[in-house]
């Protein structure tokens, strides 16, 4: 089971995520080297959202196009935001027998999504990481200002 692991700030938790077209589906996870990859981004774990999210500026990069518009529900009434379908990929340490090929920065888990665009975008973060995710595994969050993520 790959485990993810780093520290939070008591806070927030901030991953590094490949956001993929849906038809990306063909190719298999390690054709990405997210060292290179211009499809990664800095998402905020957030277990209160049910679906993940992403900015205007993430689909345009990943070259998305908007499946509809469906309505959130938020402080200020129902707002309607573009949805669209994406593959998520997460970067993790995969139990490997050779040595070599152990790279913390390798894709090793991706899963297509029906996501929301997030109207309000961050600078700290483009992409908002919600249950649709987190529920695939089990996120453990330490008092000791660290946190893992196993799926």
């Amino acid at each position: 089971m790959p485990c993810l692991w780093g520290s939070h700030n008591n806070s927030q938790i901030f991953l590094d995520v490949a956001i993929l077209p849906a038809d990306f589906s063909q190719q298999t996870p390690e054709a990405i080297d997210l060292t290179k990859s211009h499809s990664v981004f800095k998402a905020l774990v957030d277990t209160g959202a049910q679906s993940t999210c992403i900015t205007e500026s993430v689909a345009e990069q990943v070259n998305l196009r908007p499946i509809g518009k469906v309505p959130v529900q938020g402080i200020s009434g129902i707002q309607y935001h573009n949805n669209y379908m994406f593959m998520i990929g997460l970067p993790g340490n995969p139990p490997v027998k050779d040595k070599k090929l152990h790279n913390d920065r390798q894709l090793f888990m991706y899963k297509e999504l029906e996501g929301i665009e997030l109207k309000s975008p961050s600078k700290d973060f483009q992409v908002l990481l919600g249950m649709d995710i987190i529920s695939i595994g089990s996120l453990k969050i330490e008092g000791n200002g660290t946190f893992s993520f196993s799926y």
